[in-house]
């Protein structure tokens, strides 16, 4: 994707002017869907909630639940052990390039940015969704713009390594290497969700 964006060689004239839209239409798309994917699991985990979980212990079981969870997928992210996640393997088609790029990449963000539509390599996306299923729709629209702004930060950092260095070999080796510490880091930042929510829990024993 960071290849998609950052324009070829070929196009070094005039391509700082180009790029900048580019980036804005992924990241806004990303935001955008992750939001909005945010709101309806909130809605969703609202009303589940509001039939379901009646008493103080029934939130306590719940944040339990959830900590559990986030420890589970806090060793998969370390590779200590391997769990099965449920996603699909769609692929954005390739004729969105013919709509031109800026529109091709918002389709990308929208797409990529909710995430149930194609490949998921980080189990932390399926802590993220119980989190937004406890905060409520408002609660749940702003973790996943903030969700979504990561990513497009994160694709930032590709942008920029692939503007310093013009052989893509190299830039995609390097991403490649980023890879694991993306996952350690999902693998900490898990833990500590879970530690929080597994000591909110007790204390409200």
């Amino acid at each position: 994707m960071i290849l998609e964006i950052t324009p070829p060689p070929s196009e070094a004239n005039g391509a700082r002017v180009r790029l900048w839209p580019r980036v804005a239409a992924y990241g806004l798309g990303l935001v955008g869907s992750a939001s909005a994917i945010g709101a309806m699991v909130g809605a969703v985990g609202s009303i589940i909630h509001a039939l379901a979980f009646s008493s103080a212990s029934h939130d306590q079981l719940w944040l339990a639940s959830v900590a559990v969870i986030a420890f589970v997928c806090s060793l998969h992210e370390l590779n200590i052990i391997q769990i099965a996640t449920p996603q699909r393997r769609w692929q954005v088609p390739a004729a969105w390039s013919n709509h031109g790029k800026s529109l091709q990449l918002l389709l990308y963000g929208l797409f990529l940015g909710a995430d149930i539509f194609t490949l998921m390599p980080y189990a932390t996306f399926y802590v993220l969704l119980l989190l937004e299923a406890t905060l409520g729709m408002q609660g749940g629209a702003a973790l996943g713009a903030v969700y979504g702004l990561v990513r497009a930060l994160t694709a930032l950092w590709g942008i920029g390594l692939s503007r310093h260095q013009r052989d893509t070999v190299r830039v995609a080796t390097r991403i490649f290497r980023a890879i694991g510490l993306f996952h350690g880091a999902n693998g900490v930042a898990l833990a500590l969700v879970g530690e929080v929510l597994l000591g909110t829990s007790l204390l409200g024993r």
